[in-house]
């Protein structure tokens, strides 16, 4: 019976004393092709909803940054205009930095329902900087919200073995 207790007690101990780290990814959500006027897209909350769902449900840490929009879809890997949300999440502690590119330009409907022509999911390791991966989305429509939304956590979940991936090395 000593024993039993003793193995118990042991065991549970080193259980306790497992490193446990959480990787913090921070997010941005950027829309493009929007005129001035219209307000808060719909599919951009969507998508921001759903990056953090999939990391939060992953066991990460999440934190966000507020939807940005720009007149036009940015050139290069990373928008310039961006470039301040990304100190603040090196100087939060964050490992990781999600840009999700919402570009709306030619879009076929009008108003807070206009799904995106295209969405872009890029990943970025803050501390070195580098670059990891970008998957890129066509934004459909389906028959209902939650369906949408459904659709859109698959679409995020792709990001996910590549912060597993990074946190081996």
């Amino acid at each position: 019976m000593f024993f039993r207790r003793l193995w118990l007690c042991m065991s549970l101990f080193l259980l306790g004393t497992l490193p446990l780290s959480a990787m913090m990814v921070s997010f941005l959500v950027i829309e493009t092709g929007l005129g001035e006027g219209e307000g808060r897209n719909e599919f951009s909350t969507l998508w921001e909803t759903s990056l953090m769902d999939v990391f939060f449900e992953e066991g990460h840490i999440v934190s966000n940054a507020p939807v940005m929009r720009l007149p036009e879809k940015p050139e290069g890997e990373f928008p310039p205009e961006a470039l301040k949300e990304l100190q603040d999440a090196r100087k939060g502690g964050a490992d990781f930095f999600v840009l999700a590119l919402m570009d709306y330009t030619d879009s076929p409907a009008a108003g807070s329902k206009r799904p995106p022509r295209t969405v872009s999911l890029r990943l970025f390791k803050i501390n070195p900087y580098q670059f990891l991966f970008e998957q890129l989305f066509s934004g459909t429509v389906s028959a209902s919200a939650k369906e949408d939304f459904l659709n859109a956590k698959k679409a995020v979940q792709t990001i996910i073995p590549y912060i597993h991936d990074d946190k081996d090395r």
